[in-house]
Parts: C-alpha cells; structure tokens; sequence
C-alpha cells in the first residue's frame, strides 16, 4: 500500500493525488490501481477541468493511461459536441492497451446508446471480459446489477452482499489498498437486505474513511430522511451535505432541493426566499459543471415551473434540460419530448421527429414509460432509423406489455380473426422461408463454435477499422464472418444474436461496399426467416434490399 497516495484520495486531495501519479504510471505497475481508482469517481473527474489543457497535452503524447482519462474526461464533461467521438476513440486505443476499466467503459456506452442503439447484449459480453482482464470496475458494476436485479442478472442482495463482504475482509487481511466504492456496494446490499443501520454505517464508512465521495449522499438520506425522502432532520442533513461540498462532491450541491418544499418556500420572508433562489442557482450550476446531469434537471424544472424563486423561462428550461440530456438524464429527455408534444413551449425549431428521437433516447437509458410513446411514434412513420432496434427489441417488448390491446385503435373486436388474416401477408410465401424448416442438426457445441467465431471476426474487423486499414486486409474476416453467421441463420434460438453481430459489421463496413454486400445479403437471409417467425412484415427487411439492389448497381459500373 502506497501510504502518501492512500492519504491523498481519502481525504479528497484528489487532484494532487492523479498529478503525482500521471507522469510515471505507464510503468509504474504500483500506481496503476490507484490511477483507476481515482477514475471511478466522477467527482474526481471533473475536478480535472482546472488542468484540462495540461491533460489534453498529456494524452497526445501517446500514453494510453492519460488517453483512458481524457477518454473519461469527455465521457463524464461532456464539453464539446464531439465528446462521444473523442472518448470512443480513446477508451479503444486504452483497452487495446490493455486496461481493462477501459472497455468496461466501452460496455457501459453499449449498454446506454451512445454510440448508436442500445445493446445489453454487448454490455453483458463486455463486462464479463472487462471481468476476466483484471476489472475490477467490472466485478463493481456485477455486484449492483445482482443487488437491484437489473441490466438481465437476477437480484440477489444477499449473495451480492456476501461475496463483496468476503473481498474486503481478504483485501483488508493483507493490508491492501480499497476502493472506497466496495464499501458503498456493501452499503447498498444492506439496504436491499433491510439492514437499514447497517448501511448507513457502511456509507458512513465509505464517505468518511475510503474517499467514496458518492456516499455522502445516501448516507445523509439515510440518517435524515423518511421513506419519501423528505428531511425530518434538518441539523444532520446540512451536517453530512456541507461534508459532501468539502469533498467536492456534487451531491453537497442538493441541500436546498431536499431542505425546502415549494410550499414551504412561499411562507418564508422575502428576503430569505432571495437568498435561497440565490444558492439555488449558484449551486446547480456548481452541479451540472462538474457532469451531474440532476443539477440540469432541478434548474430547468425550476424555470419550466416558475417555481423556488425562479423566473417562468421556457428558453433556458429547455436549456437545462438539453444540458441535463447530453449528460445522460432520461427525465431530461423526455422532458425535451413533453415541451414539443404537449405543453408546445419548445424552440419553434424542434418538431415531432426531434420529440421522438428524445422519447427513444429515454428509453435506451432505462425510462420505460417511454416505451409507448416511441411506439406510437414509430407507427406513424418516425424513428425509422431505428427500425431494426425497435423491430427487434422494443416493439415485442411493447406488445408483451399489454398496451397492444388497449391501446391500439384499428385493434378489432375479435383479434383471434385479424390474427388469422393477417398472418400470411401477400407473396411472403415466395419470398420469406417458413419457420419449419429452419436446421436443427448442429450440436450445442458446433452453434458455440460458430458463435464464438462470428464475434471475433467481428472485434478483428473493428480492431482493422480502428487503425484505418485498407479494404483488402477485411476480406478475409468478412468472408469468415458471412459463413459463420450464415450457419447461424439456419438456428432459430439464434436469429436475434446474428442479426445485432450483423448490424455491428454493417456498421464497421460502411465505407467498404464490396464487402458490405456480402454481409447485407447474409442480413436479408436472417431478416426472412424472422419476419416468417414474427407473421408480419419488417419495414427494415425492404430498406435492406433496397440497399443491395443500390450497391450491386454501384459495383457493375
């Protein structure tokens, strides 16, 4: 254990902490784990604005930890229209360096859209690799997922409490360093568990001893609030939050959003009201500097609502709320979306396309009440971009809901008829494959083989991609691939698999038509036989062919 460095981080000198070990960790193998775990905190991050030219200087030099952390940098800042661009760029050069927080990183970006549809799938698949390379932001984020049961792991608190319990005990054992965020996991688990006491102490633990500046802010929930959140200890809610401010964490950021009601608001004397909408704005706007998208939020509610002393602004709501959104806050989204669709207050250039491109972007980053709206959206002809996503995810989601009866009005009175009617469209017998006769010969591990062998056909394109190769070294890797996901094809349980992996190598070929074609006619194939399965025609399924028909006319010339 570093002594000097373990001082530095836990008692939030954070910034002196990273500048004492950015010139030497490349090499350093000792310092690494600290670097990281510096990295995981989002309030250390952005305390890094101070010295932002100086950390773009040092990721030009070419060394791949001070890329990692101008990768997080514009990842959690956001500073520039190009900050998805820039931290794709240099996660990948990071995790093909061999750090492996890196592409846990990349998993998260997956899992969120950033860099173009969501895709659990690619999360799941990361985070397990990111596990396997040494991650230990990977085994974080698992344990969360198997304390809330999110992201398609099965809540299990206990287990997650357990297992995350026995490594701090082992890590303390042989005098190792500790990420503070262990003990905010274990904090976590206690709670999900009714431990109620038990994870206030842990988060307590965490704030006050590890230098997880995160935890002030449950803790304060915890110990001051009652089960809606409403402060019931006033002393000890400003206590804990002036603590959070002195560790610069943005959640000290809050206090007057949980201290005071708006009802409570209007009693007080003017001048004091003055003064609150005064740290009002002075403080989100502390919080939204520093990448916390719910300071973004509070703001623009507040000039939505002409509420907590703020002026009735729908300009500078939209504003925040559009700050908030490119932070990742899905309330903020669709806030965006509700002040085109139905409050009509919206910048006159922002139309319905624009509402439901936000309504999608909240559903990608978890607000299922979205789901709906995205759907009624793309039904009348918007979000067709999105076709195969929500063909293929969203769409059996919505029509697993429940929604579909209820609330579709060409749904007849006797649906078993339309059903029945409808389940052959026109001429798809000719040109759609019948569910019957898909293969069903390989064995278990033959499909496995094939699987495997498809996504690292996939990760080799995109490494190619990523170094600017020229077209003839894909050949190879596309041919490869178009076999194995034609096998693929032939394998029902595997269809939804082939047809995301295709989409990834579309993607990768973009500038390539050649070898595009060859995996856009594998694509029409997986297309056919699940739009024989679904029993209804794929709007994307049409574009596909229209594509190959354009690029083969291209090619002839």
């Amino acid at each position: 254990m570093n002594t000097n460095l373990e001082n530095l981080i836990c008692n939030y000198e954070s910034s002196k902490a990273f500048w004492q070990i950015a010139p030497t960790v490349a090499d350093n193998k000792e310092l690494q784990p600290y670097f990281l775990r510096l990295m995981r905190q989002r309030n250390f991050v952005a305390l890094l604005q101070d010295t932002e030219e100086q950390l773009r200087e040092a990721a030009g030099t070419g060394n791949p930890w001070m890329q990692y952390a101008w990768a997080r940098y514009q990842d959690i800042l956001q500073p520039d229209a190009k900050a998805n661009e820039i931290k794709e760029k240099y996660y990948t050069i990071a995790m093909h360096a061999g750090i492996a927080d890196a592409r846990m990183m990349l998993a998260y970006c997956y899992r969120d859209g950033d860099f173009g549809e969501s895709d659990l799938g690619r999360y799941q698949r990361e985070m397990r690799q990111a596990l396997d390379e040494g991650s230990e932001w990977a085994a974080q984020q698992m344990l969360r997922d198997m304390i809330f049961g999110q992201y398609g792991m099965k809540a299990d608190p206990e287990k997650a409490y357990q297992d995350v319990s026995k490594f701090i005990a082992g890590s303390e054992a042989r005098g190792e360093s500790i990420d503070g965020l262990y003990y905010h996991i274990k904090a976590d688990a206690a709670k999900e568990c009714g431990r109620k006491d038990e994870a206030n102490a842990l988060y307590e633990e965490a704030a006050t001893r590890h230098g997880d500046s995160t935890a002030f802010f449950p803790w304060a929930i915890g110990t001051s609030c009652d089960e809606n959140m409403t402060v019931t200890d006033d002393e000890r809610f400003i206590e804990i939050m002036e603590k959070a401010r002195g560790a610069y964490s943005s959640d000290g950021f809050f206090d007057y959003c949980y201290l005071v009601t708006e009802e409570e608001f209007e009693t007080l004397p003017e001048e004091t009201q003055k003064s609150i909408t005064a740290s009002l704005k002075d403080d989100l706007d502390i919080a939204a500097s520093m990448g916390d998208s719910f300071g973004a939020l509070f703001m623009a509610i507040y000039y939505q609502n002409g509420s907590m002393g703020f002026e009735q602004d729908d300009a500078k709501a939209w504003s925040w709320y559009a700050r908030g959104a490119v932070l990742g806050n899905a309330q903020c989204y669709y806030s965006m979306a509700d002040m085109i669709l139905e409050f009509h207050t919206a910048p006159e250039h922002y139309d319905e396309s624009f509402a439901y491109e936000c309504r999608y972007r909240a559903l990608m980053l978890g607000d299922k009440d979205s789901l709906k709206i995205v759907i009624e959206g793309y039904r009348k002809g918007f979000l067709t971009e999105h076709a195969g996503a929500i063909e293929f995810n969203w769409l059996p989601q919505y029509e697993d809901s429940g929604f579909e009866e209820y609330d579709d009005p060409e749904y007849l009175d006797d649906p078993e008829e339309e059903l029945e009617e409808d389940d052959v469209t026109e001429g798809s017998e000719e040109e759609a494959p019948e569910p019957d006769n898909v293969m069903v010969k390989g064995s278990p591990e033959e499909i496995e083989s094939h699987w495997q062998a498809s996504m690292e056909a996939v990760d080799q394109a995109q490494k190619l991609a990523d170094e600017k190769a020229p077209a003839g070294q894909f050949a190879e890797i596309v041919d490869e691939y178009a076999e194995h996901a034609a096998y693929l094809g032939e394998y029902e349980h595997m269809l939804n698999k082939i047809y995301v992996l295709n989409d990834r190598m579309l993607n990768i070929l973009q500038d390539k038509p050649e070898l595009r074609l060859k995996v856009l006619r594998v694509h029409e194939d997986i297309l056919q036989y699940i739009e024989a399965l679904e029993h209804h025609d794929l709007m994307i399924l049409e574009d596909v062919r229209r594509e190959i028909q354009t690029l083969e006319e291209q090619l002839k010339k």
